[in-house]
C-alpha cells in the first residue's frame, strides 16, 4: 500500500508499488521487507510491524484484530471492513478476505476451520500480548483451556465441543515441542506452557 496525499492508493492502482509507505511516524516501510507475522511476540512489543489501514488510514499494529486481503496482501482494521463477525483475535489467519478494493467494492469474509495447533497457538499469542509482562507461562486448564473456551466461536468455527476437547489441547501442547516451550524446567510441576 502506497500513501499517496493523505489517502490510500491500492497496489494496483500504484504506478510505483515498490515505493515505500510512510509510517505513522513518518519514516518509510521498507515495502519490499514482508510485515512480521503476528507470532514474532517481540517484535509486535517493539512497535516496529506497523501498517496504513486502507479503509481509514491510521496505523494498524500485529496485535490488533485486522484481515489480510489473500489478493493485494493488504491489512485492514477489522473494525474497518463490513460484514466480518466475528472478528479474528489477533494473530488469527484461519479466513479468506478478499477487500473491498479487490472484490468490486464489497469486503468478503469466510471463516475456515483451525487445526488445533492454530488454536492453540493463536491462543498462547493473545495470553502473550495480555500478559506477557507479567507472564509468560500460562496454565493448561486455567488460562489456555478457558481462553479457547471463552473465545470458541472464533478460534473453533466448525468444530463440535465434545466433552473431552480440552485433553486434545494437552495432547498438542505435550506433542508439539517444537511450537509449544514447557515450563517444567522453571516450575518443576506439568501444566505450564508457552510458544518457542
Amino acid at each position: 500500500p502506497v500513501m499517496e496525499s493523505g489517502g490510500w492508493e491500492h497496489p494496483s492502482q500504484s504506478s510505483d508499488a515498490a515505493s515505500p509507505s510512510p509510517s505513522p511516524s513518518g519514516s518509510p516501510i521498507d515495502s519490499q521487507e514482508e510485515v512480521v507475522g503476528p507470532y514474532e511476540i517481540e517484535t509486535v512489543r517493539e512497535g516496529r510491524d506497523v501498517v496504513i489501514c486502507p479503509v481509514c488510514g491510521l496505523a494498524v499494529l500485529i496485535d490488533q484484530s485486522l484481515l489480510r486481503c489473500h489478493l493485494c496482501l493488504s491489512y485492514t482494521h477489522g473494525e474497518c471492513a463490513t460484514d466480518v463477525s466475528p472478528l479474528p483475535l489477533a494473530g488469527d489467519r484461519n479466513y479468506q478476505y478478499t477487500c473491498h478494493h479487490c472484490n468490486a467494492g464489497q469486503d468478503s469474509f469466510e471463516r475456515l476451520t483451525q487445526s488445533w495447533e492454530n488454536i492453540i497457538h493463536t491462543t498462547i499469542f493473545n495470553l502473550l500480548l495480555r500478559d506477557g509482562d507479567e507472564k509468560k507461562f500460562f496454565r493448561w486448564r486455567e488460562d489456555i483451556c478457558s481462553f479457547i473456551d471463552r473465545n470458541w466461536g472464533t478460534l473453533c468455527y466448525g468444530r463440535a465441543r465434545t466433552a473431552t476437547w480440552f485433553n486434545t489441547v494437552a495432547s498438542y501442547l505435550s506433542t508439539h515441542p517444537t511450537i509449544f516451550k514447557s515450563g517444567m524446567e522453571i516450575y518443576g510441576q506439568n501444566g505450564y506452557w508457552t510458544l518457542r
